[in-house]
């Protein structure tokens, strides 16, 4: 007579499994933690977002007057201590806010952010749009393809309209 044998799977020790229960409340608690730390982060981004576009709001009509009085700077010839003019004239402002309505986002601040310094290279105005590098060139190349933008040895400036 031949006997089947059955392999029999024990149980692990109870000190493992006590061992376990533990780990797995840790981990439990962390969870819990690392979940009440991503809201209070996501409420201070929202928080930080909505005082953004307030202020953006309240600074906006200020924004719009200083670029019509130094467009008028402009078409006086008047330039800045560095020697270039800081800003396109009024008539030339209301295409530059074309395009920025048109391309929105950090396209459209990029275009003020050149307008404001004239000549940058990509890492100065990856450090004026505070974004990555990556994102940059994107932004860069939205400006490039609709021709709005001039590139002399890596440095980066508005064309002339």
């Amino acid at each position: 007579m031949s006997m089947v044998h059955t392999p029999t799977i024990l149980p692990p020790p109870r000190d493992r499994v006590a061992e376990l229960a533990r780990e797995n409340e840790s981990l439990k608690a962390e969870i819990r933690e690392l979940r009440i730390q991503l809201t209070r982060e996501q409420e201070r981004s929202s928080a930080v977002e909505e005082g953004a576009a307030r202020l953006r709001g309240a600074l906006s009509p200020l924004y719009i007057a200083l670029q019509q009085v130094f467009g008028d700077l402009d078409a006086m010839g008047i330039e800045d201590s560095a020697g270039k003019q800081s800003a396109p004239t009024t008539a030339k402002s209301a295409v530059w806010e074309s395009w920025k309505q048109k391309l929105g986002g950090k396209v459209a601040q990029a275009i003020d952010v050149l307008a404001l310094h004239g000549e940058m290279n990509a890492r100065q105005l990856r450090l004026h749009l505070q974004c990555g590098n990556d994102y940059v060139y994107q932004v860069v190349s939205k400006l490039n393809t609709n021709g709005l933008i001039n590139k002399n040895g890596g440095k980066i400036s508005l064309k002339q309209l």
